[in-house]
């Protein structure tokens, strides 16, 4: 196979004539490093298994200063090409370079979304074009709720059921984009393999019927997060009974036999929904630390469905997560501020306050009722969008925690 050089002078010409090579099967050559003084770029060539046909690599000079190599390659073999820049562009060159580095090392974590309702209702399969990154991978925690108000346990306990097999399905169906996951070594495995990564979660622990072997079954299938309740239950209350006036009275006897169950089997408990005296409860009975899977602060925005300075730091003390959530009544309580900058309020107010090791995103796609702040575009991941916010408003550092070393340490740690 003939190496054959464009020709750009009397002196190239020459060097042609001298120095065309031939290379057989699975060897080496590399041309000097000088063709003349405006060639000085070197290239070294490895191929193998040669059928014949020529392979031309043609030496140009785009502008003083600047060469590139192009390949063309004929038959089935390929020559891999490089560009090369001169010293004023390698400062760019390195910059881009970076970034594609950091690109690979950049991950996503959300403890919180609702799309397999999306998959039951047959609109979308489990990533779909909003809910999980284009840009990385990322590990999205999957809530099967069920906890629908006015629905009876019994009923729950189907839907949750009927869930656990969609889900099933649709990893099958796109196992070429994500796994399902149980421990960290298995999100470790996905990333390494470029996939996106599923961990499933239960919203509204009211599917259970109050058994502790369905919550046996559940952990044994892949729950490894699990939300007490997200209506009042035969568990617990919810937020919501600080709304309503009533008496808050926390765990049921019930609600504290799966959480001395869940210690044993290694359970995460999510307080996201669970009333106020619920949240106490569980940071004292619980034996790992609690998250907040989709939660924001009560100092920002007055709303049940956030938490109290003194709950934050419960969790946080205890070495817990808060994911912060997008839906929008829990954002602002004036209507005119639910945007994205005041989504990020949340974490201003979190890294002010609390410092950047326990924070994260919790975002509760396809659970907002398709109530999404006005400036994402629904047509592109919702993480893909906020990563860029941030890259113009947080250092790299806060970026990093926030998309995906907080959960991930936590995770390494409590996720058995």
């Amino acid at each position: 196979t003939a190496f054959s050089f464009g020709t750009r002078g009397a002196k190239e010409k020459a060097w042609q004539k001298e120095n065309a090579v031939f290379v057989g099967s699975a060897q080496t050559r590399k041309l000097p490093k000088k063709l003349d003084q405006n060639f000085h770029t070197w290239v070294q060539c490895e191929h193998s298994a040669f059928i014949g046909r020529a392979h031309r690599i043609i030496i140009k000079q785009k502008s003083p200063g600047v060469k590139f190599l192009k390949d063309r390659v004929v038959g089935e073999e390929k020559l891999f090409s490089k560009k090369f820049s001169s010293p004023t562009k390698n400062k760019k060159q390195k910059h881009k370079k970076q970034i594609r580095k950091e690109n690979k090392k950049m991950y996503i974590v959300d403890s919180h979304c609702d799309s397999i309702q999306q998959v039951a209702a047959r609109n979308h399969p489990l990533v779909n074009p909003y809910n999980v990154s284009q840009k990385y991978n990322q590990l999205q925690m999957y809530a099967m709720f069920c906890g629908w108000p006015g629905e009876d346990a019994r009923a729950s306990y189907k839907r949750a059921t009927r869930y656990m097999g969609l889900f099933s399905v649709a990893i099958d169906n796109e196992s070429d984009k994500i796994v399902k996951v149980k421990t960290y070594a298995d999100i470790e495995k996905a990333f390494a393999e470029g996939k996106h990564a599923a961990l499933l979660t239960i919203e509204g622990g009211t599917g259970i019927m109050g058994d502790p072997e369905i919550f046996r079954e559940f952990y044994n299938f892949g729950v490894r997060v699990f939300g007490m309740a997200w209506c009042h239950n035969d568990l617990a209350l919810c937020n919501k009974i600080l709304d309503e006036g009533g008496e808050d009275t926390g765990l049921t006897e019930k609600g504290k036999e799966i959480v001395k169950l869940g210690n044993e089997l290694g359970m995460i408990f999510d307080v996201s929904h669970i009333s106020d005296k619920g949240f106490w409860d569980l940071i004292e009975l619980a034996k790992k630390p609690v998250i907040a899977t989709h939660s924001n602060f009560r100092a920002v925005c007055n709303h049940s469905r956030n938490l109290t300075d003194d709950m934050a730091k419960a969790l946080i003390d205890k070495g817990g997560v808060i994911g912060l959530n997008l839906y929008r009544a829990i954002i602002n309580e004036d209507k005119e501020k639910r945007d994205i900058p005041d989504y990020f309020k949340h974490l201003d107010y979190c890294l002010e306050k609390f410092g950047d090791n326990n924070i994260a995103f919790g975002c509760d796609i396809d659970g907002v009722s398709g109530d999404y702040l006005p400036s994402l575009d629904i047509n592109r991941s919702i993480h893909d969008q906020f990563i860029e916010f941030m890259q113009k408003h947080y250092s790299e550092s806060v970026i990093e925690k926030v998309a995906y070393k907080n959960y991930m340490d936590f995770l390494k740690k409590n996720l058995d």
